[in-house]
């Protein structure tokens, strides 16, 4: 549709299946699960997901942090990876 902008963003459960496609640790803390290990870019990267965000949406601006913390160059890059 012309006009309609579209906002980039997944959900937290997504994103963990792409920590665990990266080969991230995955970790319990207190008030969720942290991954860390080499992202996609070869550097290390670590993220926090709260225990509680299962299907939820995540904010955009969460997301583009989220996407640039895992080494990739954009959201385009993340979704090709998926």
């Amino acid at each position: 549709m012309k006009g309609v902008a579209t906002v980039a963003t997944d959900t937290f459960r997504n994103l963990e299946k792409v920590c665990l496609s990266l080969g991230l640790a995955k970790k319990a803390c207190k008030n969720g699960l942290i991954y860390s290990g080499i992202g996609y870019n070869g550097e290390y990267s670590k993220i926090i997901i709260h225990k509680h965000a299962g299907g939820r949406n995540i904010p955009t601006g969460l997301f583009n942090r989220y996407v640039k913390d895992l080494g990739f160059q954009s959201t385009d890059d993340y979704f090709n990876f998926k």
